[in-house]
């Protein structure tokens, strides 16, 4: 047993931290590209995710200038103060680990709290920002930090110093208790519980459930009058464990009293408290609690969770996002994701990714929440799931994307080559109604003349000419008057395609439908052919549309 713990990590362990790696140097790099720091992130958690898979916790030593996993180093760096190894060190940490079930939202949060940053002043250290993220499935252990006031060589020696000491105990570590204190915690929690379901609920008096509905009010009552003072982080936790209380028991008329009270408070530390509670709410596990009860009790749709979502920071995106992977109703997967979609500012690159490769029913329900926003905004985030797997999803991102016209120009260009017939169509039909007709009709007109649109379908052909129509531009009725005019004296090898042109154009016609398409059906119209007899019946329906009667 002790030669595999001197074995080092495995190939894969390696390779997972050489991810998280690159991600933190690329974050390090970048660091006031903030918005941009979770997309930098996501190689990295795919990889700790699947590393995950086959060890329940991966361990990882803090050195003043390097991370190791069973001795070896797995990330180093230069010990200074603007580094994540030294800030961790030098305040206490000691360790780190990962579980399994980790978030992008707890990795993003850790490697906020571990990386320094000038910037942003007076900030607490590591030990203290770790305890408050209180982040489900990253965990640390510490001691007492130091801090290096001295002179520059004074700073140097002691560093050095510190490293070697901090190296030699934590080969002595690995060497003699590497791996209890994991299997001890997994002991822990195989066990099973002292008590069961029916003996707790013997022990619970109905009268508990009044008491906590009253320590709520009381809670609330102390805060909304002001006397909270620096009690109120105290107050806040107290709030949030009777929250945690009523869900367990599924109290869904209390749980609906304590989150309205608290989104309704009124004070000078009111809006405080909800920040403060809001951030406890914004817990994956608590999230998945709240949406697995309301799967089961229909009560919970309305009493509970759109109260409990309402109350999430604005930084909630990210968890949010996370959820909808939950095996959840369609309808609350639709409430999750407009929930994370008022808060896109904070998950914007995390919600598009989402947008791109999630399952179909995931990619559905954010595209629906995007038509709650702006057009402008929604349309340019629905733009990745254009390239979804799904034909479902892209048909409804064409819906999103067409609703800003700059960004269906933009966007809707290249989905015209696309190979799935109903979207190149659904594309063309969506430009047919766009408020920019002369920009539009010249991205048509693009697609038309490609040397491959004659080969198309006839009903392809046929909405790409009727769209072309709709936008009742110059340039569209100029192509389907010049089409709908030649081939009339063609040979007769190429009559037959001569005439499917023109009926083509003259659907085109009929939807611009203008008194310039009137003045061609009707010049046609004086023929004795086929398209002369289309051109009559067409010039027919433009004259009653315009009222202008029969003749």
């Amino acid at each position: 047993m002790a030669e595999e713990r001197h074995q080092g990590p495995a190939p894969e362990v390696l390779d997972a931290f050489a991810a998280f790696s690159r991600s933190l140097k690329r974050i390090a790099l970048y660091r006031h590209a903030r918005d941009k720091h979770a997309s930098y992130l996501e190689p990295a958690l795919v990889a700790l995710s699947g590393l995950l898979q086959h060890e329940p916790v991966i361990t990882v030593a803090v050195e003043p200038n390097a991370l190791l996993v069973s001795g070896a180093t797995v990330y180093s760096e230069m010990a200074r103060e603007e580094s994540l190894c030294f800030r961790l060190h030098r305040d206490g940490v000691r360790s780190i680990s990962f579980s399994r079930g980790l978030t992008l939202r707890e990795l993003l949060t850790f490697t906020e709290v571990a990386l320094p940053d000038e910037r942003r002043s007076g900030r607490e250290d590591a030990v203290t920002e770790l305890w408050k993220a209180d982040l489900v499935n990253v965990s640390y252990a510490a001691i007492s930090g130091y801090r290096m006031e001295q002179g520059e060589e004074d700073r140097e020696r002691l560093q050095n110093a510190i490293g070697e000491v901090a190296g030699r105990a934590e080969q002595t570590l690995q060497r003699f208790t590497a791996g209890i204190a994991q299997e001890d915690e997994l002991a822990f929690r195989a066990l099973p519980p002292m008590l069961g379901a029916s003996e707790l609920r013997q022990l619970d008096p109905a009268a508990v459930a009044p008491l906590m509905r009253r320590s709520v009010r009381t809670v609330l009552d102390i805060v909304e009058r002001g006397y909270a003072s620096r009690d109120l982080g105290v107050l806040t936790e107290l709030l949030g464990r009777l929250i945690d209380e009523l869900m367990e028991r599924c109290d869904d008329l209390a749980l609906e009293e304590a989150l309205k009270g608290a989104a309704l408070l009124e004070g000078k530390q009111a809006a405080e408290l909800r920040a403060l509670l809001g951030v406890r709410l914004a817990d994956l596990s608590r999230l998945a609690q709240i949406l697995e009860h309301a799967n089961q009790l229909p009560s919970f749709n309305t009493r509970v969770v759109p109260h409990w979502l309402a109350l999430l920071p604005p930084g909630a995106g990210g968890v949010l996002l996370d959820a909808l992977e939950m095996q959840v109703k369609p309808s609350h997967r639709v409430m999750v994701a407009r929930a994370a979609a008022a808060r896109l500012e904070g998950c914007r690159s995390l919600y598009q990714a989402k947008l791109r490769f999630s399952p179909t029913d995931v990619s559905r329900a954010l595209l629906v929440a995007l038509r709650e926003l702006p057009s402008e905004q929604g349309a340019q985030v629905a733009a990745p799931a254009l390239l979804h797997d799904s034909s479902a999803v892209r048909r409804d991102a064409l819906t999103v994307v067409a609703s800003d016209p700059q960004s269906a120009l933009t966007f809707l260009r290249p989905i015209l080559g696309h190979d799935d017939v109903e979207l190149r169509v659904a594309a063309a039909e969506a430009l047919g109604k766009s408020q920019r007709a002369e920009e539009a009709a010249a991205v048509l007109l693009e697609a038309m003349t490609q040397s491959g649109f004659p080969k198309r379908g006839q009903e392809e052909q046929s909405a790409f000419h009727r769209a072309l129509g709709n936008l009742h531009s110059q340039a569209g009725l100029e192509f389907l008057r010049q089409r709908l005019v030649a081939g009339r004296r063609s040979i007769f090898g190429v009559r037959k395609k001569a005439a499917q042109l023109r009926h083509l154009a003259v659907q085109g016609l009929v939807a611009d439908g203008s008194p310039a398409s009137l003045e061609q059906l009707e010049l046609v119209a004086q023929g004795r052919d086929e398209v002369a007899d289309a051109a009559r019946a067409a010039a027919r329906r433009v004259r009653q549309a315009l009222g202008r009667g029969t003749e």
